[in-house]
C-alpha cells in the first residue's frame, strides 16, 4: 500500500497512448463521488481523461474519441448471467488498447 502501483499503471497507459484502458478490480476500490478509487485516480492524474463504471455500454462525452478513455470494472461485472453475451456486444464496438487487473488473487 502507498508504493504508487496505481498511479504507475495509469501513467504506463499513457505512455504507450492507449485509447480506451479496461480496468478490473474489486467493487471497493472502482471509485466515484466521495469514494477513493481507480476512477478518482484517473481523473485526479489526467482530468482530460474519459471515465466509466460498471457498465457494459459507456456514454463517451468525446464521439470521435480523441480523449483517453477508461472503464473501471468491478470483478462481479462479469460473473453475471449475461456477462457473457454483454462483453462480446463490448467487444464488438470497441477497441481494447490496454487491460489492468487489480488485486489479481481475488479474480476468479
Amino acid at each position: 500500500m502507498g508504493a504508487g502501483k496505481t498511479l504507475s499503471a495509469l501513467l504506463s497507459t499513457r505512455v504507450v497512448e492507449a485509447g480506451l484502458t479496461i480496468i478490473c478490480c474489486p467493487n471497493a476500490v472502482v471509485g466515484g463521488i466521495g469514494a477513493w478509487g481507480w476512477a478518482n485516480e484517473i481523473t485526479n492524474a489526467f482530468p482530460s481523461c474519459e471515465v466509466q463504471t460498471k457498465t457494459w455500454t459507456p456514454t463517451w462525452r468525446d464521439p470521435m474519441g480523441q480523449a483517453p478513455r477508461y472503464l473501471v470494472m468491478n470483478f462481479e461485472q462479469f460473473q453475471q448471467p449475461d456477462s457473457e453475451a454483454r462483453l462480446v456486444a463490448f467487444l464488438d464496438t470497441h477497441s481494447i488498447d490496454f487491460v489492468v487487473i487489480d488485486e489479481i488473487h481475488y479474480a476468479k
